[in-house]
């Protein structure tokens, strides 16, 4: 029996007898009884079913994670503006400026130097020595805001578990939102996240490492500022 028109028929009935009847009718040929019958066989969810439905699985959980994880970022990032509307403080542009200097050090130190890299497989393009520039681009930004951008707010500064916190969140938190992007474009077997952004890799590669700092962020604002 040619398998395609069972599989194009696959699914109409409740057990796997009936899916079959079903196609020999309609390619003429007599029913034929399968072999194993048993209730445990022939109901849905053993062997090939199951895969299927472990695969659809698999995509809802990534599907509600998808949706959680960006959305979920996303409202952490307005309640975080809103805290600084209420409180004048900067630690939305703190965050964001903070971020894109640690990945263009990153970037700069990664390509100027080179060397070992940190995760080959899942983002073979990561080095120490990019991450090491990260770090120094993350230092440096931090001492000077200190020094002479936040001055202009009243009743704010920044203390040094402050310092060390914003230093760690835009270096290694920085870090692991980047890489688990990564990650999840190796999964998908996908270059890009979107084409929007050419050269860039899409706009998700560019929000990568804000996606997972902001709502860390966000956290500590509230552990010690509220």
């Amino acid at each position: 029996i040619d398998k395609r028109p069972y599989i194009d028929f696959y699914g109409k009935y409740e057990t796997l007898q009936e899916d079959f009847d079903y196609v020999c009718k309609k390619i003429g040929l007599p029913k034929t009884k399968l072999p194993h019958t048993n209730k445990s066989i022939n109901k849905r969810g053993g062997g090939y079913e199951q895969k299927i439905i472990n695969t659809f699985n698999n995509r809802t959980y990534w599907f509600l994670f998808g949706i959680v994880y960006i959305f979920g970022s996303m409202a952490a990032l307005i309640y975080l503006r809103s805290v600084d509307s209420i409180l004048n403080t900067p630690f939305t542009f703190l965050l964001f400026a903070g971020v894109m200097i640690n990945d263009s050090m990153a970037f700069i130190f990664g390509k100027a130097i080179g060397g070992p890299k940190i995760l080959p497989i899942i983002s073979p393009n990561k080095t120490y020595s990019g991450l090491l520039g990260g770090l120094l681009g993350s230092i440096v930004f931090i001492t000077l805001c200190d020094m002479y951008f936040l001055n202009g707010f009243t009743n704010f500064y920044l203390s040094n578990t402050d310092k060390i916190f914003f230093v760690f969140v835009f270096n290694i938190v920085g870090f692991c939102g980047d890489s688990f992007e990564s990650f999840i474009k190796r999964k998908a077997k996908i270059k890009d996240s979107s084409g929007i952004l050419l050269g860039h890799g899409g706009m998700f590669d560019r929000l990568d490492s804000l996606i997972l700092t902001t709502p860390v962020t966000m956290f500590y604002v509230i552990a010690y500022y509220l």
